[in-house]
């Protein structure tokens, strides 16, 4: 029988052409051994080696006796399958080009590449039949319907075919085909296109089977192997080493059901899974689940573990984990991971619970593994070392500790399809292909990958940044599910996709103020270059590829929306007891209200106030007033922070308006700390020693400081950019006024200690937690304003990222027309270039600050723009500021 066998050497030869009939004309000698375990209703089906070679074999004879010629492409398109893998052989039989295309792509973009590669047949699975069909009409493209139909007969011109017809017509034609050469096209893949468009790069049985073969040779995997495969298969990667190289060597492809957590869970469980192939973000899915159901002591065990060398801590984490590998996957023994670099620390963890690891390295281009890290001589944080037959080395410049990885061997392609001038820029002069990856190879041989040259970000002070190391460091954050790292207009910058159920369990509507805060926790562990300069936040999965790289030439476009708060989240089929709450007098009622009050943003359920509509703290407090002058319905404190979404919206005010007892959210009775002469004493010191420092060390310049009321209620309204912010409005302000005077907003930094509580007492904080209690935030604001107190409020509720004024939320705006108080707008210049986000010891130079004179709500109200009176106010006040800041620049 011809197949792949180990030489006595300890290298892999094959027995056999060199071409992947070979890896066909052995599935007749296995039996009955089962070839292809796909789950049904939760059990494995199986599909044996001897019938798969029988199909193979029919659909083969017909593809030949309909006029497939040699070389010519044949698509399949399809979640992965027993069907999918035995027209993929026929292809292959017929000595046709297998031209596998992304299920998930939009019918255009299937048409587009179906076009591109000189394709005329497809097989197809039926759901997805018709949106191809309307895609390729202009076309001569015949369908082959995967699965359907068993008779042959006559077909409507046009329609697809069912493709047991082709089975019908099968006889003896392909047993007279001459066998491909190894140089023979086997199959065109399209590069999953990370950061452009999509490339086809051709591979040879050759190029392919010298991938195989030393796969096989390592006899990891044989006969009686269980090879879990959650992966779709139109990528090289899962094709050629989660199914290719399984059944050359004997073992059984077990295919989930489909590619959720609950289809794998069963497939690993009840499939009697022994291997699994996944890739980086599958194997971070199932820590994270392991995590949640141990415990903290068990993790802590596992931390520990993890620091041992592999083979000890998979001995023992063996033992001490043996109940939770029962319990996900009872037979499974070995993990392969592939398609992006897997990090040491999941690596570790992984062996630390028990299980043997694999990774490698590879390209579509290489067939697609040029490196791997066999289970006897792995190097964790590599990605192994050269595979039989390959050749590597690093371009890199004098004295650089790192270059571009090149590669040449006989798994490597020789050019891409219908791209002359790129395939001449994938080959060095003297043949060498060009990677595109920055890597370093050690002494031993092995490789380890930096980053992709073409995802390097270098900012305008010269760093060099690899997005997923700086990913890698935010995303410890467990408030966001993922994030991206990008650059814009010259400044490091994160697209955050948060973690909605994190966020419920903290009780908070200041969803993202909190996320900004946790985020640039981590920020100051980081080197300044590190740090981001601006973050957008996202509901939407961050755009991947199958194997779960990011597509980063998407990202740019997908950050300006969401920094617009321009991209919703996909709306989600109401359930039923949505429904219910929808078809409800009050729900009706305020859905209705909701999509006038927000006409610009396409509402679903999953909206996020916080996320999606940029509702801040305050904002809450005008949309509750709204709610209850409008609808007669009452929101308390603790109801708005169980809101996170629309839907949760609606059920709390459902349930509000069912009560009608609850109390109106802004009438909690404030506590002001009184001034009493020590502390009055003891701010007239703090702010005559912050008034003569500052004003020495940034040569302070003030503009219109006459304007300032010196008794009665104002509201100070400046822009921020830094933390001197407050220091520069309270030297800026006349003697008479700092008598007076609250700040609002700096809670969570003075209020941690003994001394920074003393010190809030005295120069005025108001004492609220913006997190839990809008309503308590602006009851204290009211009460501090009817005492006659000046009160500095940031209207932007953050400091700018770039310098730009940013918008003003609404909360300004609510605050200004129920308390009647004139704000007097102001701007700051020069705080930002001194000590902007994330800079702790500012740089001295010149600050100057512009005050404006008093303005009241409906005269501000008449110059915004926006759907009611807050949203006009805090518009208006934002122009007043605006306008300042001109007037500072060009004064």
């Amino acid at each position: 029988m011809a197949g792949w066998t180990k030489a006595r050497s300890g290298k892999t030869a094959v027995r056999g052409d060199g071409t992947l009939w070979t890896l066909v004309d052995g599935f007749a000698g296995r039996g009955d051994a089962p070839a292809v375990l796909s789950m049904r209703d939760g059990h494995p089906v199986a599909l044996s080696f001897s019938a798969l070679a029988g199909a193979v074999d029919r659909l083969a004879g017909g593809l030949i006796a309909c006029g497939v010629r040699p070389g010519e492409p044949v698509a399949v398109v399809g979640p992965p399958g027993p069907d999918w893998l035995t027209a993929a052989f026929a292809i292959l039989r017929a000595r046709a080009v297998l031209l596998p295309v992304d299920a998930g792509l939009e019918a255009a973009e299937q048409a587009a590449m179906l076009a591109d590669a000189g394709c005329a047949r497809v097989f197809v699975a039926s759901s997805l039949a018709a949106r191809l069909a309307a895609a390729t009409a202009d076309t001569d493209a015949t369908l082959y319907l995967l699965g359907e139909g068993d008779a042959a007969g006559d077909r409507t011109a046009g329609q697809p075919v069912p493709w047991r017809d082709l089975f019908a017509d099968a006889g003896s034609h392909h047993s007279a085909t001459p066998r491909p050469d190894p140089a023979d096209r086997a199959a065109l893949f399209y590069t999953s296109g990370t950061t452009g468009r999509p490339k086809g790069v051709p591979l040879t049985h050759g190029q392919i089977a010298a991938n195989i073969a030393p796969l096989v040779g390592l006899g990891v995997v044989g006969p009686g192997d269980r090879v879990a495969l959650p992966l779709p298969l139109h990528h090289v990667y899962p094709l050629v080493v989660g199914a290719l190289t399984p059944l050359a060597a004997g073992a059984a492809v077990l295919l989930p059901g489909g590619l959720s957590g609950v289809e794998i869970a069963a497939a690993l469980r009840a499939g009697g899974a022994t291997v699994l192939i996944g890739v980086p973000r599958l194997y971070g899915a199932l820590l994270e689940a392991i995590g949640r159901r141990a415990g903290t002591g068990a993790t802590a065990i596992l931390a520990a573990l993890a620091r041992l060398p592999p083979v000890p801590a998979r001995r023992i984490g063996g033992v001490l984990f043996g109940a939770v590998r029962r319990r996900l996957a009872p037979r499974l023994r070995l993990m392969v991971s592939g398609g992006a670099k897997l990090d040491a620390k999941p690596w570790r963890r992984l062996e630390a619970l028990g299980w043997t690891v694999l990774t490698g390295y590879g390209l579509t281009e290489t067939a697609p593994i040029l490196t791997f890290n066999p289970p006897t001589a792995a190097r964790i944080g590599t990605e192994g070392a050269a595979l039989p037959g390959i050749r590597l080395r690093i371009d890199a410049a004098p004295g650089a500790a790192f270059g571009e990885v090149q590669a040449k061997g006989a798994s490597v392609f020789a050019g891409y399809l219908n791209r002359p001038d790129e395939t001449d820029a994938a080959f060095t002069a003297d043949g060498w292909f060009r990677t595109g990856d920055l890597g370093r190879l050690d002494r031993r041989g092995y490789l380890t990958i930096i980053g992709r040259s073409k995802e390097l970000i270098v900012l305008p002070g010269g760093e060099n940044i690899f997005p997923d190391t700086v990913e890698a460091e935010y995303a410890r954050c467990p408030l966001v599910r993922e994030i991206a790292v990008l650059e814009r207009n010259g400044a490091l910058v994160g697209l955050a996709v948060p973690d909605m159920e994190a966020l419920r369990a903290q009780g908070t509507e200041r969803a993202e103020g909190l996320i900004r805060e946790r985020l640039e926790a981590i920020a100051r562990t980081l080197p300044s270059y590190r740090r981001l300069a601006g973050l957008a936040l996202s509901r939407r999965p961050l755009p991947r590829t199958p194997v779960g790289k990011l597509r980063r030439h998407l990202l740019p476009p997908l950050y300006d929306r969401a920094r617009r708060h321009a991209e919703p989240a996909e709306a989600a089929e109401p359930s039923g007891a949505d429904r219910a709450v929808l078809d409800s007098d009050p729900g009706r009622r305020l859905w209705d209200w909701l999509g006038q009050r927000f006409p610009e943003t396409t509402l679903s359920l999953d909206t996020s106030p916080q996320l999606d509509l940029g509702i801040d703290s305050l904002g809450w407090i005008s949309l509750a007033i709204e709610l209850q002058d409008r609808f007669g319905i009452a929101l308390g404190d603790a109801r708005i922070a169980r809101i996170l979404t629309l839907r949760d919206l609606l059920r709390e005010a459902a349930e509000a308006a069912a009560a009608g007892r609850e109390t109106a959210p802004a009438q909690p009775v404030p506590h002001l700390v009184e001034r009493g002469m020590a502390l009055r004493a003891a701010a007239a010191l703090v702010f005559a020693f912050g008034r003569c420092t500052f004003r020495l060390l940034f040569r302070l310049r003030v503009d219109g400081a006459a304007q300032v009321p010196l008794a009665g209620p104002v509201v100070i309204a400046p822009n921020h950019a830094s933390w001197l912010d407050p220091v520069a409005v309270a030297t800026s302000l006349p003697r008479l006024r700092l008598r007076a005077l609250s700040f609002a907003g700096w809670t969570g930094l003075l209020y941690r200690g003994p001394l920074s509580r003393l010190f809030s007492r005295v120069v005025g904080v108001l004492p609220v937690d913006p997190d839990r209690a809008a309503a308590a935030s602006l009851a204290l604001a009211r009460a501090a304003l009817a005492r006659g107190d000046a009160l500095v409020w940031f209207p932007e509720g953050e400091r700018t990222r770039t310098g730009a004024l940013l918008p003003f939320r609404p909360g300004i705006g609510t605050l200004l027309r129920e308390t009647g108080a004139p704000v007097v707008p102001v701007w700051i210049e020069g705080t930002f270039a001194a000590a902007p986000v994330g800079r702790h010891v500012p740089r001295l130079g010149k600050v100057r600050v512009r005050l404006g004179a008093p303005l009241g709500a409906e005269a501000l109200a008449a110059r915004g723009k926006g759907d009611d009176d807050a949203v006009r106010i805090a518009d208006g006040l934002r122009a007043a500021v605006a306008a300042l800041g001109r007037k500072t620049t060009e004064g």
